[in-house]
């Protein structure tokens, strides 16, 4: 249990700071309602990262999923529902 502990947490880190990196984009395109005036290679930059932080939180949520499932799966078997 303490593994699936501590990989719930390195998960939940990685969403929050996904989550403080998407607020920062946000604002950098005027979400804030300041205009940045962001150069074109900073606008590709953002897109990148909007893209990296996409394919970390389906990964992560994906490994949540799974983890939940494990923990599930572990939880019957410790009752003796799952051979």
């Amino acid at each position: 249990m303490t593994r699936l502990l501590s990989r719930i947490s390195e998960h939940g880190y990685h969403m929050e700071a996904a989550g403080m990196a998407l607020d920062t984009v946000g604002e950098l395109l005027g979400a804030d309602g300041s205009e940045h005036n962001l150069l074109p290679n900073q606008v590709q930059g953002l897109n990148h990262a909007v893209v990296a932080l996409a394919a970390l939180v389906k990964q992560t949520g994906a490994g949540l999923c799974t983890m939940a499932a494990e923990a599930e799966h572990d939880a019957a078997q410790a009752e003796g529902g799952v051979q």
